[in-house]
């Protein structure tokens, strides 16, 4: 660009009709009195005219393309927050442990070209099977220390915009402020949906109770699924022995790894990350635990 002003030619100026020599004269005499300093002077504010179009035309382009590159940008790239990083619910000191990956769901019934009903990929642990001491426990260990402690500034960071004081949400018995988190809260509200099937082994005295408890979590399935928004398509397959199209569930989605939040759960629970219970007053601290004993 800057060739262009180098090889400007230098401006011609002639004289007016009607001027006289002896102010062309006077004229001449004048700039030729006037310094070197002077004349660069001069020259440069004769250039500007010429040059600012460019340097205006010149950032603009650059803006232009800067807005053009961040509107082609995906959304998640545009935020700070995101599936993969954790959103801004997500519990702060939780989100490290977020990761992605991509999982084929299992367990998805077929039908053979005879029309009989089969399971061609059950999953590793069968939570749906019979009631039995094994399977309570496999349960368990989906959910077992889903509620921790938290500091008083996590409380605060994580409830006091909605909620307002968070001392509300303060146990004497754990000697802290207590939270869950909300996928294991919905599995455990699974657990109890799935119990329902068997009440001859789960058995429930206040039935009312449990009831209400059973209601509250179909309601809490409904509106997490509702909220989790996976679009991943499902196809259907037809069957001409049964003369119908049935659903084919077993496809890949793209999931937060559970493994590595149950990890840093269980450490956040009782291990490396847990919070130490504040136990006043007429409270002590339990040998080997993380909750305090009330003095009877």
């Amino acid at each position: 660009m800057m060739g262009i002003f180098r090889n400007k030619p230098s401006i011609q100026y002639s004289s007016l009709g009607g001027e006289s020599e002896k102010d062309d004269e006077s004229s001449s005499s004048l700039l030729n009195s006037e310094s070197p300093s002077q004349n660069q002077a001069l020259q440069k504010n004769r250039i500007w005219p010429f040059v600012l179009p460019w340097i205006v035309s010149t950032i603009a382009l650059a803006w232009l393309s800067a807005y053009l590159y961040l509107n082609s940008l995906p959304p998640a790239q545009l935020q700070e927050h995101s599936f993969a990083t954790g959103w801004k619910t997500d519990f702060g000191p939780a989100r490290s442990a977020i990761s992605i990956e991509e999982v084929t769901f299992t367990g998805g019934p077929m039908y053979s070209e005879n029309g009989t009903y089969y399971v061609p990929h059950p999953a590793a642990i069968n939570y749906t099977a019979d009631p039995s001491p094994e399977l309570d426990r496999a349960w368990e260990e989906l959910t077992w220390g889903r509620y921790i402690v938290l500091t008083e500034q996590e409380a605060k960071d994580a409830f006091e915009e909605q909620f307002g004081d968070v001392q509300q949400f303060w146990s004497p018995s754990r000697g802290g402020y207590i939270s869950g988190f909300d996928m294991f809260h919905t599995l455990h509200c699974l657990d109890r949906v799935r119990q329902r099937f068997y009440p001859e082994y789960y058995v429930q005295e206040d039935l009312y109770k449990h009831r209400v408890h059973h209601l509250h979590c179909l309601e809490q399935i409904r509106q997490y699924i509702m909220c989790s928004g996976d679009m991943t398509p499902v196809p259907t397959r037809y069957n001409a022995a049964r003369k119908h199209s049935y659903v084919d569930s077993d496809v890949t989605h793209t999931c937060r790894n559970f493994g590595q939040l149950r990890n840093w759960l269980s450490e956040r629970f009782n291990g490396s990350l847990a919070v130490q219970p504040i136990c006043p007053g007429a409270t002590k601290p339990e040998m080997g635990s993380t909750s305090c004993v009330l003095d009877e």
